[in-house]
Parts: structure tokens; sequence; C-alpha cells
């Protein structure tokens, strides 16, 4: 064994070598030759037309080039895609769209965005083509929805149409749990509170199957009279074929859902006829329009700026998680969320905030840190302009709810005003597994969060009494920033979701039409005229990929050092092997390594 090892220390040594020096050759070549690109910035076309993969995330991996970028994008990525669109639509440049898709990982209010600006870009006169080998996989009616946007629709004639309506399925584990030893134990504030229902009940509760239901009519009411709208059927026509789906292709084109049936090649050759050949993905578009916005105009000190601030992900306390080059799972950091938007608030030069929110929510303290932030800003005279994504639930609705405007797209999931908290308690699973516990505790509730045990009673009325005040405040600080009475509010809140529009009822919300909607509500809060121009961008300015890159390996962090780590952690346990294996052997028979942790009191 002790060969093993050494034989790994060799091969760690070698690649460590290996990889400084690709890495050395690579960077300086990747780099210079980067630079050289930016510098000329790509070519712009003379008459082309515009390509999009909807089956890939907008901002998704655009090859290795642009880990060495040194440019940043003025915007998210969605908002940025759905931007560029519009911003072709009065380029004359452009001629005309051609997209793929087949099954699209974008939401229900991300769709609407980019089918708001695909029909931006028809108005202009200009035609919108759309290919799909079929559209029967994943979320396939929210796809055609983004599909019959589009003034012309290809189906290739193998594929199908499984506009099937829409659907909604939960697990519920209790009583797995139960059978290895694990209870649950959570309270929530109130009925429709349902984040941990999956594990603590055994069914749906009734309350939330009905506020559930009503998302998804939502939903659906919006998806049949946009598609009927869009080709040219009656919303009854459309709620049949959608009960008699899935379609074949040649009963999709006979239904009027599609317009040609036919291969991607044949698309290419009637799109080169009618439009020409020359092409440009909108990716590259995107990166042109950055390149020429780098340019400063002259009127450009005229334009008010606005500090557009992302906080997409589940809200954290502390500085949370920025997604790096090489990967990685976003997350909002409240005490950086907060530190952004009084920095920005205090900038002279930037004369208002959009905050973009597209969170599930998260940590009850992290959020009211960015509520308080928001305060703050505010009465010191910057306004704030909320825009919510695909969700702003719970936290997400905390830390959005206090703008001067709060504008969202029709499909929006916004509300989830409540609190859900509690630990998983592990006793009975000890007891299968033989292992005991013994420990000390100084102070009455000193085990409160113990996951050996349930809560006492003491322990659990000063929960619940954590979950009263919590909830009270959520509550108090919705109905002052909504202007109603906190018994009004109570009445929204309680846990319930709600759909954009049913939320812009409710007053929840001021406005539906998403970054279009959101500017306007910007020019709204500074006292501007209808379509002034602004000058909206990311705040703080990213770090372009490569510099980030530089971070994540000096930290010690990224895919490299993840395998080298790994690779010494072997070689460490294989030196110990000989001393920690006869230990071990007790513990043959039973599962791999258990971990607890307790649960945090949040409200998402």
């Amino acid at each position: 064994m002790r060969t093993f090892g050494k034989v790994v220390l060799g091969i760690l040594a070698f690649l460590g070598v290996l990889f400084m020096v690709l890495v050395g050759a690579g960077v300086w070549g990747t780099l210079t030759l980067t630079r050289m690109a930016e510098e000329q910035g790509p070519e712009p076309p003379e008459a082309a037309v515009l390509t999009l993969d909807l089956d890939q995330p907008p901002g998704g991996p655009r090859g290795p080039a642009a880990l060495f970028s040194t440019r940043t994008a003025p915007l998210p990525p969605l908002l940025g895609t759905a931007e560029a669109l519009r911003r072709a639509a009065d380029d004359p440049r452009v001629v005309g769209l051609v997209a793929t898709l087949s099954s699209s990982p974008l939401g229900m209010a991300e769709v609407q965005e980019l089918r708001a600006a695909i029909k931006d870009f028809q108005a202009a006169g200009k035609p919108a083509i759309l290919f799909s080998e079929t559209l029967a996989e994943g979320n396939a009616t929210v796809d055609y929805y983004l599909a019959s946007a589009f003034g012309e629709l290809w189906l290739q004639p193998s594929g199908a149409l499984a506009t099937v309506g829409l659907s909604m399925e939960m697990p519920f584990l209790r009583e797995a749990l139960a059978e290895i030893g694990v209870r649950p134990s959570f309270s929530t504030r109130h009925e429709y509170k349902s984040a941990m229902d999956s594990l603590t009940r055994a069914d749906m509760a009734a309350p939330v199957r009905d506020n559930l239901n009503r998302l998804m009519v939502s939903w659906f009411t919006q998806i049949e009279s946009a598609v009927a709208e869009d080709r040219g059927l009656s919303v009854e026509t459309v709620r049949r074929l959608i009960d008699n789906a899935p379609l074949v292709a040649a009963e999709a084109l006979d239904a009027g859902l599609v317009d040609h049936l036919g291969y991607a090649d044949q698309v290419t050759v009637e799109v080169d006829e009618r439009l020409g050949e020359e092409r440009m993905s909108l990716d590259a578009y995107v990166n042109l329009l950055a390149a020429e916005q780098a340019v400063p105009a002259d009127d450009e000190g005229h334009r008010p700026r606005v500090a557009l601030i992302d906080a997409t992900g589940p809200i954290v306390r502390g500085d949370g998680q920025t997604p790096g080059p090489l990967g990685g799972n976003a997350s909002v950091g409240g005490t950086r969320l907060a530190r952004d938007l009084i920095k920005a608030g205090e900038d002279e030069e930037i004369d208002a905030i959009l905050l973009f929110v597209d969170s599930p929510g998260g940590s009850y303290v992290a959020s009211d840190t960015v509520w308080r932030a928001i305060d703050k800003v505010r009465a010191e005279g910057t306004p704030v302009v909320a825009l919510m994504g695909d969700v702003a639930g719970s936290g997400g609705y905390f830390i959005a709810m206090n703008a001067d405007r709060i504008v969202a797209r029709g499909g929006t999931v916004t509300g989830s005003i409540g609190v859900v908290a509690g630990k998983f308690v592990l006793e009975k699973l000890w007891d299968k597994l033989g292992v005991t516990w013994e420990g000390m505790m100084i102070g009455a509730n000193a085990g409160i969060w113990s996951p050996n045990r349930d809560f006492n009673p003491a322990e659990q009325a000063r929960f619940e009494h954590h979950l009263d005040v919590i909830y009270a405040d959520f509550v108090g600080k919705a109905a002052a920033a909504r202007g109603v009475d906190e018994a009004a509010m109570d009445g929204l809140a309680r846990g319930r979701v709600f759909s954009g529009v049913d939320a812009l009822e409710n007053g929840l919300i001021d406005a539906l039409g998403g970054y279009p909607a959101a500017l306007e509500a910007l020019r709204e809060v500074l006292d501007l005229p209808v379509g002034a121009e602004l000058r909206v961008s990311l705040y703080p300015k990213p770090k372009p990929p490569f510099e980030r890159l530089l971070e994540d390996l000096g930290n010690g962090q990224g895919l490299p050092f993840a395998a080298m780590r790994g690779l010494l952690l072997l070689a460490a346990l294989e030196q110990r092997a000989e001393v920690v294996m006869p230990l071990l052997e007790p513990l043959a028979p039973l599962p791999g390594p258990l971990t607890t942790q307790g649960v945090p009191v949040d409200p998402g």
C-alpha cells in the first residue's frame, strides 16, 4: 500500500508541474489572442440572420475563449438576451432571427421575458423562424408557449407536439423517513407554507392543494390565451387540442399549431433563399453591442445612470456565492447585497437602483438586512425599483417589498409571506444503529437544536414564539410597504403563493411587463418622460471571467484544485490505512458516514 501512495504522490507532482506549464502557456497565448480580438471587436454584419439556441440557458458556455475575456456583460444573461433582441429590431444590419428549440431550461416568467422580446423583434417587420426536431420532452407545454411567439414554426416530420397541459407532483417522505428512524420536527406560519411538507406529511394539505391549483390555473390561462392569439385560433380550440395531445407532426400541422414540416437542412435552404446566407449568433451579437457600447456616446453624461444589482439564488447570511467561470451555484449573500445597495446609494453618479430578484427565499436575518439597506437608501434619496424574475417568494419577496415600485411578469411566483423552521430528530436512527450519545448542558434550553431528541415543552414554546415574532415582522413590514393594514396583509400571507397576475390584482406588486416595464417604472420615479434613455449596467461592475478564475485558483478553488485535493486526501488515507483499517472493521456492516445539521430559522 505504501507503494501505491508513492505512485499517487509522484502523479501529483507530475500533474502539478504539467498543470503550471500548460496554464502558463495557455493563459499567455489565449490572453494575447483574446485581447487582440476584443480590441478589434466582433466584425459587424452587413445583413445577418441572428441564430439562437433556446435549449441552452441564456449566457451559457460560449467556448474556451470566453473564459479569458476581459469584457463583462452589462446585464444579467436573460435580460441581456432579451434586450439584444430589442436592439436588433432597430438594427439595419440584422434582417431576421432563426432559433432552435426542443426542451428549454427556462421557467414560466423567463419564457415570458423572451416572448416579449421576440414579439418586439417581429413588430419591426423582421421575420422570426423557429425549428424544432420535437416538442415532446420535458415541460413541452411551456416550450410551445415560447415557440408560439415566433411567426413561423417548423417541426421535423418525425417529431411530436406534447402540449398536454400542466402538471405538478410532490413526493411525501414522512413514512420513509420514519422507517429509518428520522423524524422532521418543523413548524410553519401558516397553513399555505409548504416548503417542508414533503418531509413532514404523508399527503398534500388541502390549503396547499388549493393554492397550487390556483397558481397552475393562472399559468394555464396565460398560456392558452397567448397561444390562441399567436396562432389565430380560439381559446376553446386550443383547449381541445391540448386535451387531445400529444399530437404527431402531421396532426400539429393540420391543427394550425405549426406552419411547416421539414428538416433542419431544409430550413437552412429556405432561410438562405429568403434572407441570405450571412449568420451571426445572438451571443456574438451581444458581444458586438458590448464592444460598441464601450465607446462613450456624446450624450452619455446626460442620460441618468441606473445601477442594476442582481439578487439571483437562495438568500444566505454573509457574502453568498457568485458562480465562477468554471461553474457553481449562486446564492445571495445578505451582507454583500446590503453593502452593494448602500454603496450604490452613496455613489453620486448613480441616479436610481434596479434590483433584479430571482430567489425562492432563504435566511430571515439576511433578508431583513437587505430590507434595512433598501430602507436606508430610499431615505437618503435614491429610488429603488424591484424587478422580479421567475420567482420572488418568501425571503425573495421580503427583499423586494420595500422598493418604490415592484415589477413582475405574469408567470412570476411571488408572495409566500410566512416562515418555516425546525430540525431533524435522529434519536430512533441512533437506536437502530446502536449509537448512544452523552452530553452536558448549561442553560435550560442549551440543547434546543440537538438532533438527538425532540423539543421539550419549554423549548417548543420558545421556538414557536420565535416563529410568531418573525411572521409578525414579515407581515407588518409587508403591510407598511404596500400601504394596507396588517389584517388585510395577513389574509394575503400565511405562506400563500401567487402568480404575477394574481399578485398585481391583490396589490403585492405594482406592474406587469418585465424589464421594459421596470425601465418605465424607473422613469416614473426619476420624473422622466416616457421612453427617456437610461444607462443601465450591473453594479458593482462584474470582474472579467479570467480575473475570477485566477481568484478561484488563488483561493484553492476550481476544478483543478478540487481534483488535487481529492488525490492528496486519498494518498494521506492510504498512508494511514494500516492503522485506521483495523479500527473500522467493526463498523463494516453499517452504511456510509452520517452527518447531522441543525436547520436555521428561515422564511423561505
